[in-house]
């Protein structure tokens, strides 16, 4: 068992723990639960929740901890939004409010860590309220997607209350406990995998830890750490194939850069945008070396300074520095094609940063007494000021339209802004700004085939099928293995009367990937209404093999079968479907109508055909025109002429109702039939409304 260490250090007691350290939590909430009201921004939302299918299929859970399918390893951020997506689904309103309560515990966490490291009170207090309140937090807290911060925040300092409760007992149990929520912070955000070596100052510089011991406890996190960032780069592998990361040169003035923009944000929270411009770093500016020269200079004195304070500022500054270097652009990931500089990026190491300033600061308060109100009254109107701005600036996240317009007022050439600007619209339906929107975002970034896509889909929901034709015409010749511009054409070639042209275009798709049974279905209907029905039947029977569940592959296959005087076939395939599927409507209809119709007296059944009529017409509330002209058919059928002529005259003025008046007119002469009481015989046509 290791030996203890002492239980004080050189920068004296915090004090016993009273209740006013749940002004902490309570100062957190304050400023941050109006976020709860807020809707989603559609940045990373949708990829994590809103349009996610691990939200909603059976296997959702599973396949978030051992596939590859979410956007990034992080199983257990992904695990709560599948736990919630079970309580709120995609109402925003829960989410914010899990991400408030995740931060306000987190300063609290943050007071208990400090207050265990023995650190002033002074010092403790205006840490935590910082850490509670700084509007640098706000893209952290307002937006949904990063609960991956405050998770991995929240277990990071319990890995540190473990960590000191073992240095102080020498009980191996606190150590193991330490480490298991290191893992579980880093199956949160793999970014805090650097936290091991902010552990390994404090150890030293604050606890006094022997060094050896220091080196072997935290070799095994550090190990998991290096595991930890393999994974994510294989997660991060697609996001970096658009774009040339930063010549490796470059990277250290960027870093360097990076640090320092931190530090002035946090001194200076002003003028904050969601996503910075992107910067134009040069080796041969000699600007670009200044950081990297002031950065050294600070390190160089934080360094000669390191036992000053019993080690805070030493170990803050390493805190803080050590926590940005996952995401200061020294190794490329997906978000640098975006920007160099995030404020969520400092949720975490913003910590290390108040500390050796903070820490600094009682220091100047305990050498020079006189000075220490003037410096309190200080601090606590920066505390004042960091409140109000950040209640001011959390509407920013309010959606996507506050977002990225606050984002195009410093960053007028924003791709991302534009582009999720874009998307906003077309969620309102706006699609004539929408398509404003996509093609400024194609300015900055004319190669972006998400962005084409989206341009097309717009012309296309605004009836310019001219237009859309056009833009999927590009992108499908730009990359002709790409199904959905192929998709798109067919689309636009069966409403504008092409059906060759649309069955081609689906046979190219189908070249592609043959194993979408949607696919086939809609080449099925464009053979079907060119009356290649041999193409059609085919195509469908490929569908109902690659997919048993898609009702309209049944539904095709039977209509192609009916067509080719195969009724008893079409009946079978009918009834597999509803097997798969019961209750299906249409499986239903179709059946019953075979049933109640068919000219072949083998295969017409009266009772039978009025049941599942029946059926169908109490699964869709007697609120089906066509499944009620099926009913009238069916009573015809077994000889109840009144009945039939009433479900008759029924389903016609539902049809007028709907605005179906061809249909209405079709189901009146039906009913005229019934009335000299002739059943009705149909040998395939089946009634579709106009």
């Amino acid at each position: 068992m290791p030996a203890k260490l002492p239980t004080a250090n050189a920068t004296g007691a915090a004090g016993k723990i009273g209740p006013a350290a749940m002004l902490i939590p309570l100062a957190a909430l304050g400023v941050f639960l109006p976020t709860v009201g807020h809707g989603w921004t559609g940045w990373d939302d949708g990829a994590y929740i809103t349009t996610s299918p691990l939200m909603t299929e059976p296997d959702g859970l599973v396949r978030i901890w051992a596939s590859t399918d979410a956007e990034q390893y992080y199983p257990v951020t992904f695990t709560t939004f599948w736990l919630e997506y079970r309580l709120w689904e995609r109402s925003p309103s829960g989410y914010h409010f899990v991400n408030v309560v995740i931060h306000a515990v987190n300063a609290l966490l943050l007071f208990l860590f400090l207050h265990a490291l023995k650190v002033p009170r002074w010092t403790v207090w205006v840490v935590t309220l910082l850490f509670a309140v700084h509007p640098l937090q706000t893209m952290s807290v307002a937006w949904v997607a990063q609960r991956k911060n405050l998770l991995s925040g929240c277990f990071c300092l319990l890995a540190s209350l473990g960590w000191i409760r073992f240095r102080r007992s020498g009980r191996e149990r606190w150590y193991l406990a330490g480490v298991a929520l290191f893992i579980l912070a880093l199956l949160s955000k793999t970014a805090v995998l650097t936290y091991p070596f902010a552990l390994m100052a404090m150890d030293r510089m604050v606890l006094k830890a022997p060094v050896r011991s220091t080196v072997i406890r935290l070799l095994p996190m550090l190990a998991l750490g290096a595991f930890a960032a393999m994974v994510t780069v294989l997660f991060e592998q697609p996001f970096l194939e658009d774009f040339s990361p930063p010549a490796v040169p470059n990277r250290p003035l960027i870093a360097a850069a990076g640090i320092l923009f931190y530090a002035g944000k946090l001194l200076c929270p002003v003028n904050l945008v969601p996503v910075y411009a992107s910067w134009d770093v040069s080796l041969t500016s000699v600007l670009w070396w200044i950081p990297v020269l002031v950065l050294i200079l600070l390190l160089g004195t934080v360094w000669r300074a390191r036992s000053v304070r019993g080690g805070l500022v030493f170990f803050g500054a390493v805190h803080f520095v050590v926590l940005l270097l996952p995401s200061s652009g020294l190794v490329p990931f997906g978000n640098i094609a975006l920007t160099y500089v995030s404020d969520h990026y400092v949720y975490l190491a913003c910590i290390g940063f108040f500390l050796a300033v903070a820490a600094g600061l009682e220091g100047v308060r305990v050498r020079f007494p006189a000075w220490a109100k003037a410096v309190t009254g200080i601090v606590g109107v920066a505390l004042v000021a960091a409140t109000a701005a950040t209640i001011c600036y959390t509407p920013v996240f309010k959606d996507a339209r506050s977002m990225w317009t606050r984002t195009l007022a410093s960053n007028p050439a924003c791709f991302t802004a534009h582009a999720g600007l874009g998307l906003f619209h077309a969620g309102q339906k706006d699609w004539a700004e929408a398509e404003k929107c996509y093609r400024r975002a194609l300015e900055p970034k004319p190669g972006s085939v998400n962005v084409w896509l989206a341009l097309g889909t717009a012309q296309l929901e605004t009836g310019n099928y001219t237009a859309a034709e056009d833009t999927f015409q590009h992108v499908a010749e730009a990359h002709p293995t790409l199904v959905t511009p192929l998709i798109k054409l067919a689309f636009i070639a069966e409403r504008t009367g092409r059906g060759s042209r649309a069955a081609d275009l689906y046979e190219r798709v189908i070249e592609i990937d043959s194993e979408k049974a949607e696919t086939h279905v809609r080449l099925a209907k464009v053979y079907l209404g060119l009356s290649r029905t041999d193409e059609a039947a085919r195509h469908f029977g490929l569908a109902v093999s690659l997919n048993a569940e898609d009702p309209w592959a049944y539904l095709g296959l039977a209509t192609c079968q009916r067509g080719q005087g195969e009724a008893r076939a079409a009946i079978n395939t009918l009834e597999q479907g509803l097997r798969i599927v019961p209750g299906n409507v249409s499986l239903l209809n179709m059946l019953a109508r075979i049933l109640a119709t068919a000219p072949d007296d083998s295969i017409r059944d009266g009772m039978r055909a009025v049941a599942v009529a029946e059926q169908a017409c109490t699964a869709s509330h007697y609120r089906d025109c066509l499944t009620l002209d099926t009913l009238a058919a069916a009573y015809a059928e077994v000889g109840d002429f009144g009945k039939a002529v009433a479900t008759a005259q029924a389903a016609a003025d539902l049809a007028q109702e709907q605005g179906y008046p061809q249909t209405a007119r079709t189901i009146h002469q039906c009913a005229d039939a019934y009335r000299e009481n002739k059943p009705l015989r149909e040998i395939w046509t089946n009634l579709v409304l106009e």
